[in-house]
């Protein structure tokens, strides 16, 4: 028999260390979602937009399956109103083109969150 079946035979894998690993993977994927969606912000390269918008989407089902508490939810979308920003109004290291593009972009994942979370209601 596998050790990780229910009946199992391996001994040191019953019930609780099972939980305790499944626990240990959910907060490693959503921690690296978190940071995909943080590096895609910083990086803001054309080809990562789908990537950007799938990691997006992705945690919203990770709220949906209550994986994610609401608080992230909203954290991260503070976060993406606010990138770019400084207290004086909006970066001035970007052109006006490519700041005009970053809010687009910071709209469409505020957008693709919400209805991916909105879905759940």
């Amino acid at each position: 028999m596998h050790p990780l079946s229910p009946g199992g035979g391996g001994g040191g894998y019953r019930g609780n260390h099972i939980v305790c690993l499944q626990e240990d993977v959910i907060i490693q994927v959503v921690d690296g979602v978190l940071e995909e969606i943080r590096l895609g912000l910083e990086i803001n390269h054309p080809r990562l937009n789908q990537r950007r918008v799938c990691t997006t989407k992705f945690l919203g089902e990770l709220y949906n399956y209550q994986l994610v508490e609401a608080n992230v939810v909203f954290r991260v979308l503070y976060m993406f109103i606010t990138f770019g920003c400084t207290s004086d109004g909006w970066s001035l290291s970007l052109s006006p083109s490519l700041l005009s593009l970053s809010l687009f972009l910071s709209l469409s994942l505020c957008l693709s969150l919400s209805l991916s979370v909105s879905l759940c209601l």
